[in-house]
């Protein structure tokens, strides 16, 4: 992973995915990564963009006037790794994410799926933003398993 500059934020990097509880200077401190000053469209903003090794990215996004708090992220559509490695580089937890966009759902769904670090993290992120049926489907397999495994110990 390494820090881009804005101009250097990669075309295609321009959907909203995640809206995080979290104000630049907080992003710095558990990332040290640099915001630097932007503008697009709707306002300035203070922003800083991640490149991936295998080519993709995230950014952040924090508009300079925006009248509620937090950060936005920014991400491609169907980008499970960058969203595993955002969730992995900012340690987020349920109560720093705010907001999320529909089709993210099925991505952290299949980021829990696929056992990665931090899906305790991302199961308590979907329940509380509502999406608690997914996460039941996703973990109804691992509680069978356990009380299973738990009825043979105590046979033994």
């Amino acid at each position: 992973m390494q820090q881009l500059s804005l101009d250097e934020w990669p075309m295609g990097l321009e959907e909203d995915a995640l809206q995080v509880a979290l104000e630049p200077d907080e992003i710095t401190r558990r990332t040290n990564l640099r915001f630097e000053r932007g503008r697009d469209s709707l306002d300035e903003f203070d922003g800083a963009v991640v490149a991936l090794d295998e080519g993709q990215s995230f950014a952040f996004q924090r508009h300079v006037h925006s009248p509620t708090r937090g950060t936005t992220v920014l991400l491609r559509q169907g980008s499970r790794d960058e969203l595993r490695a955002l969730i992995n580089l900012v340690s987020l937890t349920k109560k720093d994410i705010t907001w999320m966009a529909p089709h993210i759902e099925t991505e952290l769904a299949s980021v829990l799926r696929d056992g990665q670090r931090g899906g305790r993290r991302i199961a308590l992120a979907l329940v509380t933003l509502g999406a608690a049926g997914a996460v039941r489907k996703l973990i109804s397999g691992r509680a069978k398993r356990t009380r299973a495994d738990r009825k043979n110990k105590l046979q033994a």
